[in-house]
């Protein structure tokens, strides 16, 4: 303990937790603790220019993305960036782009993406922020925007379905493009497990998702759809998600049939951005791309992309039989496996590359696509097996501790400043023993959320973030 103490600077309340965390995951099962703040590292091998500076127009709407919201926020950036590609998968059903898998007919670029992150990362404001910065027709209503918002009965489910707007694809069968955007989506999933409220609804789903008609018979009326093809981007927190369905749940024929996407945040309990600024910055380069995408098109792919997956299947499945384990992974290896043909496509409109066959470089990305989905299983199962083992609810207490210091010194560097109005920076810095650096997150933070209207050291952080940006 003393050792702790000397190395860590640990309070001797900190070092207590710690010990009790430390005990909680060395009982059986043997667990590895999952929630080190790397979000910002965990979609980085799909964001094809990660490090720009927003100025160029020839950028990727998910570089920008990502570019804007890991400066200017602590939101995981898997947050916006699935919600875009959500959106994108939606304008690619609506104006008929679609992939032709080698030994397939030809498919829609229709996704379902289930995003878990914890309570209070900002799940509804990302895809807020998204959905504002999409660029408006000539009517100055949004390009792409969700036609549907579920139902609370499986008749009236259909219903509702069947209302969607009808169209023709590129080979002359009608569909219904659906694009249905679903918070706390594990209270919509328990609806359709046994005794459920809506468990008619489970096989409906799996038909939908198959992009195959809907049907009810009632005594008095026959509801039924043309060919659905939904897009669907459904969020909800890791911890209710974990606690309401078990291995079998996740295993079965719906559960694999979503992207699991494990988006994870840091600790801050504080937001230091404003929404506004974000999404003006965004919409210009959303605007520039949907000009360029091609629509009323059918992908194909080169020779080299069914040689490259022929090979990475096996070298990843050997992998993950491993990793996740023989029945997990066989439930789910194969099915986000072979999504990498369609985030390949949705690659190359993101690339703007040209033509309409599919090459290497594009399905490098469909893979990296398929392999996060898997990783998200597996931290998201190992999420599960921590919850059991009892250190989750450790950790739990241990973060809101944390929270709650966090904002008491809030409140009295807030008191502080309200009591001296002619203080310096230095004043400042000294009062609290912390670094320029340091006080001027602390003044961002107060400025942004509020707390204090005005203050004089607010004209000193101005002057600090406008020398930033030269």
């Amino acid at each position: 303990m003393i050792r702790l103490k000397k190395v860590f600077n640990l309070t001797e309340e900190e070092i207590v937790l710690t010990n009790e965390i430390a005990e909680a995951i060395s009982k059986e099962p043997t667990v590895e603790t999952h929630e080190v703040n790397i979000n910002f590292i965990d979609v980085l091998p799909i964001i094809p220019n990660p490090h720009n500076l927003g100025l160029s127009k020839d950028i990727d709407p998910l570089s920008l993305i990502y570019s804007k919201f890991i400066t200017q926020t602590d939101i995981p950036p898997a947050l916006p960036v699935f919600s875009f590609l959500s959106y994108l998968s939606a304008f690619s059903v609506n104006n008929n782009i679609m992939y032709k898998h080698p030994t397939s007919p030809a498919d829609y670029l229709n996704t379902w993406t289930l995003i878990l992150a914890p309570s209070g990362a900002a799940k509804t404001t990302a895809a807020k922020i998204i959905s504002s910065s999409i660029p408006k027709d000539i009517e100055e209503n949004p390009m792409i925007k969700p036609n549907f918002e579920g139902a609370d009965g499986s008749a009236a489910f259909i219903s509702e379905l069947a209302k969607a707007e009808k169209k023709i694809d590129n080979f002359g069968k009608p569909i219904q493009p659906i694009f249905w955007i679903e918070d706390e989506y594990s209270q919509f999933m328990k609806k359709l497990m046994p005794g459920g409220s809506m468990v008619e609804t489970r096989k409906t789903m799996l038909k939908i998702h198959d992009n195959d008609k809907a049907r009810r018979v009632t005594k008095n009326d026959t509801i039924e759809t043309e060919s659905i093809v939904m897009s669907g981007l459904f969020l909800n927190t890791i911890d209710s998600f974990a606690r309401n369905f078990d291995q079998e749940s996740i295993n079965d024929g719906l559960g694999r049939r979503h992207n699991f996407v494990y988006a994870e945040r840091g600790e801050k309990v504080v937001p230091t951005w404003t929404v506004d600024q974000i999404i003006e910055s965004l919409k210009e380069g959303l605007d520039d791309f949907f000009t360029t995408v091609k629509t009323n098109v059918i992908y194909t792919y080169s020779p080299e992309c069914r040689k490259i997956y022929d090979h990475f299947y096996m070298v990843y499945k050997e992998k993950f039989d491993h990793i996740l384990g023989e029945e997990t992974n066989g439930t789910f290896f194969r099915t986000y496996f072979m999504l990498s043909w369609k985030y390949a496509a949705i690659y190359h409109i993101l690339l703007k590359q040209e033509g309409t066959e599919i090459q290497a470089k594009s399905f490098d990305y469909g893979i990296k696509v398929s392999l996060m989905f898997l990783s998200s299983i597996k931290r998201f199962l190992d999420y599960k097996v921590d919850l059991k083992s009892g250190a989750k609810q450790v950790r739990k207490e241990y973060l809101q501790k944390a929270a709650e210091k966090e904002l008491n010194n809030l409140q009295k560097y807030k008191e502080f400043l309200l009591d001296n109005i002619e203080i310096s920076l230095r004043d400042f810095n000294r009062k609290f023993n912390i670094k320029k650096i340091e006080s001027l997150k602390i003044l961002k933070t107060i400025r942004e959320n509020k707390l204090i209207k005005y203050h004089p050291l607010f004209e000193v952080l101005a002057k600090e973030e406008a020398k930033a940006k030269k």
